[in-house]
């Protein structure tokens, strides 16, 4: 391992907006096969084994709609060679999966992507593989006879991985043996597989199951080796609750922030959780990590690991904007899963990774309206992006909070409102704006309110709403 911290600069995240594309179901391509041995009709009910034929070329054709949308980094979900549709069962950590295209159909996308000012992550799955994997199958075949027995956890030969199997899998499922990542020779081989993507021109990568992986060893070693090439590559691990252990320098730039989505889940969606308790478990997690760490974490709503957002909040689009609307403010990377923006439908996986819904006339356009708008927003103000966070105020009986977005040039307020009847509120914004009478615009409707010395009365905020608000010089400015 090199002794040397590499540079690092990923300053570009903070403009960040992730949309997360599973391959197998988002597009087909013009010139691909509807059909064949394998192939299942593009709404089928989504199963563990049937392929519905997404492709690279297919994911490239529909950039279009991703420029549309807003979004400017796409990670893919594994694109390696494996017997699953979900391809985390990986078995050539240097082929494209066949189904899916080839590398230069990969290249092509990274090509347009870049071009586009889009960039792309891809999905490092190290912690497990499949048993297709050349060096279990040696195993499998060789016994202990192989060299790479340690390159697994074996318990008993000959290797049985059809049966009842004896070596560790992942969740206790013979199909992805756990790979021992303490093995020198184990390391050596996916830090090669590492840089090699990494010097086909990615931007980084999304690391799967890192909590699994035994001491930290690997992962600083698979830092240095990515930031050696590109020392502007994301590094995101996945992680389910707090981890201030794995987010931080020579390790991960940031993390999937299941812990946001849980959250806003409860008070948005769910309705379980107070405004005081909402507000106090939002300030716990903005201490979780450094403010570096804390703007590189990626804010998700959804993922294939979770039910699809429209059914957990039973299609109530007025929750639904609001939990987007305080994804979308909220320091750190606002992250779509594909589809969640026109509304798709699905249960736990496999469910959850039903084909892209491409019939415009079944989208829910208001949702996905409300997605671009929110987009389009957090774009054009900078503070959105960059500013500091502060609660100015909470209103439990009415369920509302304020909140405050701040650098030192500008200020942004957000305001929300979790309730379902209208309320008047009064809220005392003096320490930022000062006491000269002004105005406040609000970003999403584009409605204007008068300040006076520093005040802003709202006699009849709606339910289950939010603003935006900056300081504007004159109510029609």
């Amino acid at each position: 391992m090199r002794n040397h911290q590499p540079a690092s600069d990923i300053s570009w995240t903070r403009d960040a907006i992730l949309y997360q594309i599973f391959p197998d179901r988002f597009s087909r391509d013009s010139h691909e096969t509807k059909s064949g041995p394998g192939i299942v009709p593009w709404r089928s009910k989504p199963t563990a084994h049937g392929f519905m034929g997404g492709t690279l070329r297919g994911i490239t054709e529909r950039l279009d709609y991703l420029l549309d949308l807003g979004v400017n980094l796409i990670y893919l979900a594994p694109i390696f060679s494996a017997s699953a549709n979900h391809r985390y069962n990986t078995y050539d950590y240097f082929r494209i999966d066949p189904r899916l295209g080839t590398l230069a159909d990969f290249q092509g996308l990274l090509s347009k992507a870049h071009a586009n000012d889009i960039r792309v992550l891809l999905d490092g799955v190290f912690n497990h593989c499949g048993r297709g994997f050349f060096p279990f199958y040696d195993v499998m075949e060789r016994g202990q006879a192989s060299p790479f027995t340690s390159w697994f956890y074996i318990t008993q030969f000959p290797v049985n991985a059809f049966g009842p199997f004896n070596y560790r899998g992942w969740q206790e499922r013979p199909l992805m043996p756990i790979l021992n990542l303490a093995n020198p020779a184990t390391r050596r081989y996916f830090l090669e597989v590492a840089a090699y993507w990494t010097n086909q021109g990615i931007d980084g990568w999304r690391l799967d199951a890192v909590a699994d992986v035994r001491g930290h060893r690997f992962w600083k070693a698979l830092w240095q080796e990515v930031k050696t090439i590109n020392p502007s590559a994301y590094m995101l691990a996945e992680i389910w609750g707090p981890g201030r252990s794995w987010i931080r320098d020579g390790q991960f730039d940031g993390g999937t922030n299941y812990v946001f989505r849980q959250i806003v889940l409860d008070y948005f969606i769910q309705g379980s959780i107070s405004t005081r308790k909402f507000v106090s478990r939002v300030s716990k997690l903005l201490r979780m990590y450094p403010w570096k760490k804390t703007s590189a974490m990626v804010n998700l709503l959804g993922s294939h690991d979770t039910e699809r957002l429209y059914t957990v909040a039973q299609g109530n689009i007025e929750r639904l904007k609001l939990a987007l609307l305080f994804q979308f403010v909220f320091p750190g990377i606002p992250a779509v899963y594909y589809g969640d923006e026109i509304g798709m439908e699905g249960e736990k996986d496999p469910d959850n990774r039903r084909g892209m819904e491409w019939n415009q006339s079944k989208w829910n356009d208001e949702l996905r309206d409300f997605t671009k708008r929110l987009v389009a927003i957090r774009k054009s103000l900078p503070t959105l992006r960059q500013g500091d966070w502060k609660v100015i105020q909470e209103f439990q009986d009415q369920q509302c909070c304020v909140f405050l977005r701040k650098t030192k040039r500008s200020v942004v307020f957000i305001l929300i409102h979790n309730d379902d009847h209208p309320v008047s509120i009064q809220i005392d914004l003096a320490p930022w704006v000062g006491k000269t009478a002004r105005w406040l615009e609000d970003h999403l409707t584009g409605n204007k309110f008068k300040c006076e010395k520093g005040k802003v009365v709202l006699a009849d905020f709606g339910p289950r709403s939010g603003m935006i608000l900056t300081p504007v010089s004159q109510a029609g400015a």
